[in-house]
């Protein structure tokens, strides 16, 4: 099957592809921001109670630093779904913008040359 107009380049392929990516980093920023909502929810939680019931009753405060490694990647994990997106968007327009004008220059050709039509 013989391919014409924007189909050459299979930019539309492309985009779909970024979409598609993009909606997988959509959920995978969700995801982690829920985890990070839960970690941050845990360690004010364990900050009220360590407050509570204090220092001096010894209570150990050392179980808080597991859960504020964890919000630290999840903030991070967040952090580099949301760099991903701006790429995407950033190529998403490349890829466009570049097959716009493949399509502008083939339908020039064809006005030039009508013969080949």
């Amino acid at each position: 099957m013989r391919k014409e107009g924007l189909g050459v380049l299979g930019g539309f392929g492309m985009v779909n592809q970024f979409f598609e990516h993009a909606a997988l980093n959509f959920v995978g920023a969700g995801c982690a921001l829920v985890a990070l909502f839960a970690e941050v929810g845990s360690l004010v939680v364990g900050s009220v109670a360590s407050s509570a019931v204090g220092r001096a009753a010894g209570a150990a405060g050392g179980g808080d630093l597991a859960v504020e490694a964890m919000a630290q990647a999840s903030a991070v994990v967040v952090l580099s779904h949301l760099v991903s997106l701006a790429f995407l968007v950033v190529m998403i327009r490349k890829v466009t913008d570049q097959t716009a004008k493949v399509a502008e220059w083939a339908e020039n050709l064809r006005k030039a040359m009508p013969g080949l039509a």
